[in-house]
């Protein structure tokens, strides 16, 4: 039992439409035509990081999508791709796939270049898509 709004490492599974504007780092597809639908795990933390949700998620699926406002270099997402890699490797049907920022030294801060950098819907809904036909 948790007596915090938030509690620290348990993550949160969400359904949502491919076409609703999705938050999450990890977002997972389970369906497989235009309408794709997905399981999003919002991991909420990262220390401590609730593995066991994102492990759950990939036997279900056979799928991951990684997503994160980071450098794709050295992110969040390339840990929990190591994890699903190390102990999920058996469950996937597709290759772990991550969207996330291009590896530059800084976030920028112009309106136009930061639309460029992030992760927004149609991206995640083109990557999802994509992963979704493999």
């Amino acid at each position: 039992m948790c007596e915090l709004d938030v509690c620290l490492g348990g993550a949160v599974l969400l359904e949502v439409d491919v076409l609703a504007p999705v938050i999450g780092v990890n977002i997972v597809p389970i369906g497989g035509n235009t309408a794709v639908e997905v399981e999003v795990v919002d991991l909420r933390t990262l220390k401590p990081l609730d593995g066991a949700t994102v492990l759950e998620s990939v036997k279900k699926t056979g799928k991951l999508l990684i997503v994160h406002e980071d450098n794709i270099t050295g992110g969040v997402g390339a840990e929990v791709a190591a994890l699903a890699a190390d102990q999920a490797f058996g469950y996937l049907d597709a290759p772990i796939a991550r969207l996330c920022g291009p590896d530059v030294p800084t976030m920028p801060f112009a309106a136009t270049l930061e639309e460029a950098y992030m992760p927004n819907t149609e991206k995640i809904a083109a990557a999802l898509r994509k992963l979704a036909a493999y």
